[in-house]
Order: structure tokens, then C-alpha cells, then sequence
């Protein structure tokens, strides 16, 4: 670990700002990283880590690429901090795209030129965060990829999704549990993932839901924060079980026409398999929002900096689609 003792000041300092244990192996990056990013989400700490990154080669770049989209009066001297121009140029460009993103896109000389120059990470953030219809269009119709183009096609002139006033109380509970899930808004933390898979909440449902027949586990916890479970027979079904708070979803995945429809109690159609599946989440204690509210935009940026979330990949797939409109 180059330049020990300078390193091991500025992380002692760094855990006596935040308040913290310093790590019992300061050689190890992994034991440090927990450390620089409870001092990313507390702004009185934000010198002291910039002080200690200063000193740590190892975990600089990963500190600035976050920093960037947390510390916005300070980015340029977050680029600075990078080892080389190859680094320098990344940070740099990144701060860029901050910028962009802040202003949802809206920017001089906007046009299928200009956006052809923007890499897919910043086109993707727009695509999923801009509130801007010329941005939202413009992606719609010349975004590089298909996912950027099918995500600004339907925000595009999309009218606002409303959420009954009884209903709104469920939802202002829901975003409650994503704050003290991912605790920063600005810099989300996935590790409730980790702590709920060790703690397996949901044991007692899926022993019941077995019995309703077989049940294949496609939990994936480096990409979803919930437990996924697919329910095989005559109506494949998926049921899955946030790990961000009493929160599910039903989904069929069936035949092409049908598949990622949302299933509910009291609709019409369901099948006594999905009747049974929905009244058992009930009884479990779980809520099964509906597709106005899982459609409802949150400030959590999943996705990059300066974008918001929608409540269903908040809750259940930070990285996709609603499931209906794939």
C-alpha cells in the first residue's frame, strides 16, 4: 500500500469525521471503501475525503467518479485528483455529462449532431430523467440503443401517472423505506442486498408458495434488490419480494402477448393459481402496488447521477423497465 503512513492519518481523520471505527486492515481496499462512502453522504466530510483520496491510488478514480455527482461546487478539483490524463480526460468528460444531466439536457445546439457525441450513459440518464419533451423526442428518435429509444418514446408526452388520495399514503410509506434503504438519494447503497439475503425474510412464504407447485429461485443480487422466484406451470408466474421493504409484484411470463402483465386482486382473469399466489402475499403482510404506482418517479439515481427512478425499479430492478411496457 504506496505511501502508508500518509494514508493511514488521512483515513484515521476521515473515520473520526464520520464517526466511525477505524478499518482494522487499512491495507485493505474493500475494509476502506465502506468508510469513503458513509463520508460521501455527510458534506462535512467531503475535504477530509478529498484529503484521503488524495493519498489512496488504489480507490482515487472510484471516489471521483461518485464525488462528481454528489459535490458539484467542487468537481474540478474531484478531476484534478485523477493519476493520469488518460483518468483526467474520463473525470473530465463526466463532469460534463453531470452538467447535462443537471440541466435535463437542455442545452445549445441541441440536435441528432450533438447527441450523437453524448455516450450512452449520459443518453441513458436523459432517457430515464429529463422532464424536457424536445430532449425526450429527440432521444426517441435517434438515441443509440433500443432500450434509450423505447425509454424517452414512452416518457415522451406522456401524461402525468395519478395515484388516488388514499393510495398516496402507501406510496409516501413506500419512499420512507427506500430512504432508509439505499440512505443516500444522490449516491444510493445497495448493501440492505447483502443483509437480506443473509437474513432471508421471506423463508415462510416461499416454503408456501412451493406447495402451490414448482418454484424455481432467479434471485440475481448483483442487478435486482429483490428475492425473484418463478412459479412453473400452466400459468408461469414470477413473484418478487423487495428487499427495500414489504413490497411485491406479481408478473405473468407466459405466451409473448401476456408476458410481464401485472396481476392484482380482484381482476378479472386471474387464474386460481394467481388468485392463490396474491391472496397468500396478502396474508404475508406484503402490498401489491398497482402500475400507477410502481410508474410513479422518485429522487433516487439509480441509474447515474442526476436522474430519478421509477417506484417498481426502486423497489425491485434498479436497472429496468417497467416490465408491462417491455
Amino acid at each position: 500500500m504506496p505511501r502508508d503512513d500518509t494514508l493511514v492519518g488521512e483515513v484515521t481523520a476521515l473515520a473520526g469525521c464520520v464517526g466511525v471505527p477505524v478499518p482494522a486492515d487499512l491495507r485493505d481496499e474493500h475494509q476502506r471503501w465502506p468508510l469513503y462512502q458513509q463520508a460521501m453522504c455527510r458534506p462535512e466530510c467531503h475535504g477530509q475525503l478529498m484529503a484521503t483520496t488524495a493519498a489512496d491510488p488504489v480507490l482515487v478514480m472510484s471516489v471521483v467518479v461518485q464525488m462528481l455527482a454528489i459535490d458539484r461546487e467542487r468537481r474540478d478539483r474531484w478531476v484534478a485528483l485523477a493519476r493520469d490524463d488518460k483518468d483526467r480526460a474520463y473525470a473530465s468528460r463526466r463532469a460534463a455529462e453531470h452538467a447535462i444531466l443537471e440541466v435535463r439536457g437542455d442545452v445549445p445546439g441541441l440536435g441528432p449532431e450533438l447527441l450523437a457525441t453524448w455516450s450512452d450513459w449520459l443518453q441513458r440518464g436523459l432517457s430515464e430523467g429529463s422532464t424536457m419533451p424536445a430532449v425526450l423526442d429527440l432521444l426517441a428518435r435517434h438515441g443509440r440503443t433500443r432500450r434509450i429509444r423505447n425509454t424517452a418514446s414512452s416518457r415522451s408526452g406522456a401524461a402525468p401517472v395519478r395515484v388516488s388520495r388514499f393510495r398516496q399514503t402507501v406510496v409516501t410509506r413506500c419512499v420512507e423505506h427506500l430512504g432508509t434503504a439505499y440512505r443516500s438519494p444522490v449516491a444510493p447503497n445497495r448493501s440492505f442486498v447483502t443483509a437480506a439475503v443473509d437474513r432471508l425474510p421471506y423463508r415462510d412464504l416461499c416454503h408456501e408458495l412451493a406447495a402451490l407447485g414448482r418454484v424455481a429461485d432467479d434471485t440475481d443480487v448483483n442487478c435486482d434488490v429483490s428475492f425473484t422466484l418463478v412459479l412453473h406451470g400452466p400459468e408461469p408466474l414470477m413473484v418478487r419480494l423487495s428487499m427495500v421493504g414489504p413490497y411485491a409484484v406479481v408478473l405473468h411470463v407466459g405466451d409473448a402477448l401476456a408476458s410481464g402483465r401485472l396481476l392484482l386482486p380482484r381482476r378479472r382473469g386471474n387464474s386460481e393459481t394467481a388468485q392463490h399466489v396474491l391472496h397468500l402475499l396478502s396474508r404475508h403482510g406484503l402490498i401489491l402496488l398497482d402500475e400507477g404506482e410502481l410508474a410513479t418517479r422518485v429522487p433516487l439515481a439509480l441509474t447515474g447521477p442526476g436522474t430519478d427512478a421509477t417506484l417498481y425499479a426502486a423497489l425491485f430492478e434498479p436497472e429496468a423497465d417497467l416490465p408491462w411496457l417491455r
